[in-house]
């Protein structure tokens, strides 16, 4: 998801485990959608889906979809419409939990910013995004766990320009809560 007021979002569900589903189909109240699974075989681990949504109020449903078509829901959640404040946001995501390092172009003309998680903080989602491309990534949790140490992130940023923004979603609440500029 985007930060609030910035158009259409996007949601994002990374299948972590492998399964005996022939797709997952993400439905949104909105009336958007994907479908996404394999050619042959079944969907397995690091199969990735994503649906536009509205950021004003949307509802996502997960759907796993069997090789007759029929779907079983997983799970149903709404887009976070509140603006995170400054305080949640130093609450949920510490100064001390994230780790930000850049790491200048190798074969390409974009650098990378990493984003490590130090300890469990209480977001639901973490989101990197480049201010300068059109790039992002994203790590969270369909089941409200808070996202754990260990997770990392990495967003290319344009060497001439580099900036990036790290996002965060606590509770109905998405907001800023860490940014790395180039000295």
């Amino acid at each position: 998801m985007p930060p609030l007021g910035e158009g259409y979002g996007t949601f994002w569900v990374e299948v972590t485990a492998d399964t005996d589903a022939a797709a997952i189909r993400l439905e949104t109240d909105s009336g958007g959608g994907n479908e996404v699974g394999p050619r042959e075989g079944s969907v397995e681990a690091g199969l990735s889906v994503a649906a536009q949504v509205d950021p004003t109020g949307d509802e996502v449903t997960v759907l796993a979809v069997d090789e007759q078509g029929t779907a079983g829901e997983l799970a149903t959640l709404g887009v976070p419409t509140d603006e995170l404040s400054e305080e949640a946001a130093e609450r949920a995501v510490p100064e001390s939990a994230l780790s930000l390092t850049y790491d200048g172009p190798d074969a390409s003309d974009l650098g990378t910013v990493s984003v490590a998680v130090r300890e469990e903080i209480a977001a639901t989602t973490l989101v990197a995004q480049s201010l300068t491309t059109p790039f992002s990534d994203r790590v969270g949790s369909l089941d409200a766990e808070g996202v754990g140490a260990g997770a990392t992130l990495e967003v290319p940023v344009d060497p001439e320009d580099r900036t990036a923004v790290v996002f965060a979603t606590v509770g109905d609440a998405t907001g800023e809560v860490a940014r790395w500029t180039s000295p």
